[in-house]
C-alpha cells in the first residue's frame, strides 16, 4: 500500500466523525425574527381609557350583570374547555417528566422476611430467622453532551406552553361566543317587538279599509292591498320569532343547558360595553391572540 492510500485510510475516522458533527449541534435559542416596522402608530394617540382597553378582563368589558353571570355559568360547564385544560395537565406532567430525565436517579430497595424452622437439636421447637435486604442501584444515566436531553425538555415545555394558549383560546372564544349570542339574543327581541307593533298597525289600517269597502268608498285593490301587507307583517313577525328561539336555545347549549329560555336584560346595550372604541389598533396587538401564540409554540418545540 502506498503513502497517499494509508493517509486516507487513517483520515477516514476522522472525516466520519466530522460529517456527524453537525446532528450534534445545540439547538438555538428561541428568538424572534426581525421585522420591519414604523417607530410609532400612524394614528393620533388614543385617550388612556381606550388605548388599554385590550388589557381589561372580561368582567370589567361587560358590566350587564345578566351576561356576566351567563359567561361565568358557560365557563363552569363548557366541555370543551375542560378537555382544554386537562390536556395542559397532561403537557405539564410530560414536561416534568422530560426535565427529570436531566438528572441522575438512585432507586432503593428493601425487603424483610421472617422464617421459622422446625429446631434440628430440639424436637418440638422451632428456629425463627429474620432477614434484612437492601439494595441500591443507579440507573444509565446520560451525560447532555450535546443537548439532546435538554433539547427533548425544552421542546416538551414548548408544548406545554402551547397547550396552556389553546386553553385560553378557547377560553376566550367561549367568552365570546356567549357575549355574542347573548346580544343577538336582547336585539332580537327588539326586533320581535318592533315586527309585533308593525303588524298591530297593519291589522289596524286594513280593518278601517275593510270599514271603507263596505260603506263604497274604499276599492277592492285597496283591500287586496291591506291583505298583502297584513301578511307580509304576520310572515316577518314569526320568521323573528323563530330567529329568537333558535338564538335563544343556541345559547343555552352554550351554557351546558338542555334548550330552554334565557333570562336577559333589555337594556344591556347601554351598559355591555365601554360607550367609545378606539377606530383604529396597531397591528402588533395580534401578538396577543392565544392561538398565534399556541402555533408558535408548537412550530419551534
Amino acid at each position: 500500500m502506498n503513502t497517499a492510500a494509508a493517509r486516507s485510510l487513517r483520515a477516514a475516522p476522522a472525516l466520519a466523525a466530522l460529517a456527524l458533527l453537525p446532528g450534534c449541534v445545540v439547538p438555538a435559542a428561541r428568538t424572534k425574527p426581525e421585522l420591519p416596522a414604523p417607530e410609532a402608530w400612524r394614528a393620533p394617540a388614543a385617550p388612556a381609557a381606550e388605548a388599554s382597553l385590550a388589557e381589561l378582563p372580561w368582567t370589567e368589558l361587560y358590566r350587564d350583570p345578566a351576561l356576566t353571570a351567563l359567561i361565568d355559568e358557560a365557563l363552569a360547564n363548557n366541555s370543551d374547555l375542560r378537555i382544554a385544560a386537562a390536556r395542559v395537565e397532561l403537557a405539564r406532567a410530560q414536561y416534568r417528566v422530560q426535565r427529570a430525565d436531566r438528572l441522575p436517579s438512585i432507586n432503593a430497595a428493601g425487603s424483610f422476611t421472617r422464617d421459622s424452622r422446625p429446631s434440628p437439636v430440639s424436637p418440638g421447637d422451632n428456629v425463627i430467622t429474620n432477614t434484612w435486604t437492601a439494595g441500591l442501584a443507579v440507573p444509565a444515566w446520560e451525560i447532555d453532551l450535546w443537548g439532546r436531553v435538554k433539547a427533548l425538555s425544552g421542546a416538551a415545555r414548548e408544548r406545554y406552553l402551547a397547550a396552556e394558549e389553546t386553553r385560553r383560546a378557547t377560553r376566550l372564544s367561549l367568552v365570546a361566543e356567549v357575549a355574542g349570542a347573548y346580544l343577538n339574543l336582547v336585539a332580537l327581541d327588539t326586533q320581535v317587538r318592533i315586527a309585533a307593533s308593525t303588524r298591530g298597525l297593519r291589522e289596524r289600517s286594513r280593518e278601517l279599509i275593510v270599514q271603507r269597502h263596505d260603506a263604497g268608498v274604499a276599492s277592492g285593490l285597496d283591500l287586496a292591498q291591506a291583505d298583502a301587507l297584513v301578511a307580509a307583517a304576520r310572515r316577518t313577525h314569526a320568521e323573528l320569532e323563530r330567529q329568537r328561539d333558535r338564538q335563544e336555545n343556541a345559547l343555552a347549549i352554550l351554557l351546558g343547558r338542555a334548550p330552554g329560555a334565557i333570562a336577559r336584560d333589555p337594556v344591556v346595550f347601554e351598559r355591555a360595553l365601554p360607550p367609545l372604541l378606539p377606530a383604529g389598533l396597531p397591528a402588533d396587538l395580534i401578538s396577543r391572540r392565544p392561538d398565534l401564540r399556541s402555533a408558535e409554540a408548537n412550530l419551534h418545540a
